[in-house]
Formats: structure tokens, sequence, C-alpha cells
């Protein structure tokens, strides 16, 4: 049979004229490769399927050509490779599908509860209200409505906390730093670093010795108050306000003043610029102590007096035991009798802050050294003048929050 046989065989095949294979075709294929390739090819494509006596001795073409064209299965896998490729980009930017995913829903989370005041940025709480005593009210970070501000309360960065007449509140920061505000303050936090702004009121600091380089900062509007691990009070008033250090350093620096550096003892007055209208040094024997609400002593701090008498000042106790006062914080004065004489309190070293109810000192509360007598005139406790400059009083007062 020869190969125009071959090609006359295929077409009648093609269209069901042929049901058998003359034995003279498998011969011919057996010694015809052109034909036994163009078979195979047309076999695989159009299912026309040769017996397998046929086909056993017939050379697998298709091996042979996918050998010359490079390689076998190179078509295939070139087709299979088209489908391949999404796959990999698929694995490949799955991950940056789920980073972009999980920021949608940070974004659109966090702006959420920072509108709230739920969270900062880092989503960590910066304090906690420990004691929040009669009114005390917080207002979220973003909110404009204050509103009850109670124990446990988690704070963030921008919340602010203020306390009305006759209220105290006890914050905690993560590193143990405390902060005790007084009645009339208002107490911004802000984070770990520069733990707050201080706008206004009293406010007693007890801040934990920092390891890392550095210093933990208050904002108050004349400018930056560092602490370096220490204990002080801090007063801010519309005309005059007043650090008094007990313990470790504390430097004051004011936008438009020089700074004042600040040691155990030290008193600074200075006015709503920054500028400073009293300083005294330690050396004297004056002591401020602040009480806490459970009778404990917040702040022991020994201040000078350049306005004391030689006489000395007797001590002055609280007017009841710090554990059942009703103030959140109470204050006494004292001085170490230096000559044994005459005890009586000068009229011009200690006088009240403005606003702030002074309780009466009791005949009993004032010790007296030696056995002398001592008493208290009218004018042993002075009303802070209502404008400055009229007298170079302190404006540390010795009356609760």
């Amino acid at each position: 049979m020869s190969c125009q046989k071959i090609g006359e065989w295929l077409e009648n095949s093609s269209v069901g004229g042929l049901r058998g294979m003359p034995a003279e075709l498998g011969r011919h294929l057996k010694d015809c490769p052109g034909c036994s390739a163009l078979i195979s090819r047309l076999s695989n494509q159009c299912g026309v399927r040769l017996p397998e006596s046929l086909t056993a001795g017939i050379p697998d073409m298709k091996k042979q050509v996918f050998a010359q064209i490079g390689g076998p299965g190179t078509r295939s896998e070139e087709r299979s490779g088209t489908f391949a490729w999404p796959l990999f980009w698929k694995l490949a930017l799955l991950p940056l599908v789920v980073m972009i995913a999980l920021a949608a829903v940070y974004f659109v989370t966090d702006r959420t509860t920072r509108v709230n005041g739920q969270k900062t940025l880092s989503g960590k709480a910066v304090a906690t209200l420990i004691r929040a005593e009669n009114l005390v009210e917080k207002l979220r970070a973003g909110a404009t409505k204050y509103v009850n501000a109670m124990p446990a309360d988690q704070l963030f960065a921008g919340d602010a906390i203020r306390t009305g007449d006759g209220a105290s509140a006890e914050l905690v920061f993560a590193d143990s730093s405390k902060v005790l505000l007084g009645s009339g303050a208002w107490f911004k936090v802000i984070d770990a670093g520069r733990i707050g702004e201080h706008l206004r009121g009293r406010a007693v600091y007890d801040i934990e010795k920092q390891t890392a380089p550095g210093s933990v900062e208050v904002v108050v509007p004349q400018g930056i108050t560092a602490v370096l691990g220490t204990k002080f009070v801090q007063e801010i008033g519309e005309i005059r306000s007043f650090i008094a250090v007990s313990e470790g350093v504390v430097e004051f620096r004011p936008d438009n003043h020089e700074r004042q550096l600040l040691r155990p003892g030290h008193l600074l007055c200075f006015d709503s610029s920054g500028r400073v209208t009293e300083r005294k040094e330690p050396g004297s024997a004056l002591v401020v102590k602040l009480y806490d609400l459970s009778g404990n002593v917040a702040l022991d701090a020994a201040l000078s007096s350049e306005n004391a008498g030689s006489e000395g000042i007797p001590k002055i106790a609280p007017p009841v035991e710090p554990a059942n006062m009703t103030d959140s914080v109470a204050t006494s004065t004292q001085k170490i009798d230096e000559s044994g004489d005459e005890n009586r309190l000068a009229s011009d070293s200690v006088e009240t802050v403005p606003e702030v109810d002074t309780p009466a000192v009791a005949s009993d509360d004032v010790s007296v050294p030696h056995g002398n007598a001592s008493e208290t005139s009218e004018d042993s406790i002075l009303e802070e003048p209502s404008q400055p400059g009229e007298s170079g009083q302190s404006s540390l007062g010795v009356s609760g929050f």
C-alpha cells in the first residue's frame, strides 16, 4: 500500500466509510515513519484509535517530534504555565492584600475609637484613674462634652480630667508614677514621656526615678516642668503659680525666661508669663506637708521662709486627723525652734491660695517648744493679695486643695 492509499483510507475513515483496517496498512505503517506520524497525530486529535496489534510496532513519533522541538511536553507545559502564573501572583500578593485589609480596618476603628476617646495611636492606656472624690469629670480626646469620671477609668492620649470644688482625683501611670489633683484642677494626659498638660489648679506629683536618658515633662502654660524622678507640688493659677520640691530634681523651663533648677527645699513662684517672682532656697526649717485621702503624707517639702522671724515658727498640725479630713489634701507648716524664745506666727510668713477655705487652727494644734506660751493672732494666716505685686509673700497655701 502506497502513501496515497493511506490518504484515501484516512478520508474514508473520517466519514465512516471504513470499518476496519487492511492488513497491508499495518505493514505500510511499520515501514513508513511519515504515515505513522500522521496517523498518530490524527488519532490524538480526532479520536481515531487503531488496534493495538497495529500500533504496537509503530514508533512513538510524538516523542521524536517533541525531542526535536525542545523536549517532551513543551507545548503542554507552556499552556499549563499560562494558567499557573495567576495562582503564583495570588499567593505572592496574598500577604499584601491581608495587610491592606488590616490597615483599613485599623484606620476605621482607630478613627471611631479616637473620636470617642477610647484609644491612642498605639492603642494603649497612658494612665488610670484610681481615685475620684466628689465631682470629677473627664473629656475624651476629640469629644466636646465632659462626662463623669469613675475609678478604674483608663485615660488615653488627649483625654482630660477636671475636678470641681472640694473634689480630688488620683492618676497612676504605667511606670507607677502618680499625680494627685486637687480642687479646681485641670490636667490632660499626653504620653509616657510628656505625661500631661497641667493648666489649672494644684497637683502633687510622685514621679518614679527614670532609668532612661531624659526626663519626664509636664506642660504648663508658661513652658515645661522637667522632672528627674521626684516628688513635688505644682499649682497653676491665673495670676501666679508655684513649684515646691520635696525629693529629686525639677527644672522649670519657661518659654520666655531663664531656666530654674530646683532641688529639695526649693520654692519657686512665678507669674502667668513664667517670670520668677520669688525663689526661696533650702536651709530654713519651714515644712509643708500634704496629706492624701488615706491620711498618708503625700508631700513633705522643706521650704525656706525669708519672712519668718528669728524667734521661729511653732508647729501647726492639721485641724483634724488626716484620715478623717473632709478635704482631699491638707497641709501643715512647722519651723524648728532656734532660740527657745517667744514663738509666734509672723504675719507675713504664710498665706493662703485664693478660693481655698482655710480651716481654723485649734489652740491645742500649736506645739510649744520648751514649754513657752504660744498663740495665734488674727493675722497669723493671710489671704493672698488679689493683685500681683501687692506683697512679696509666698503663694503657697496651708489649707487643703
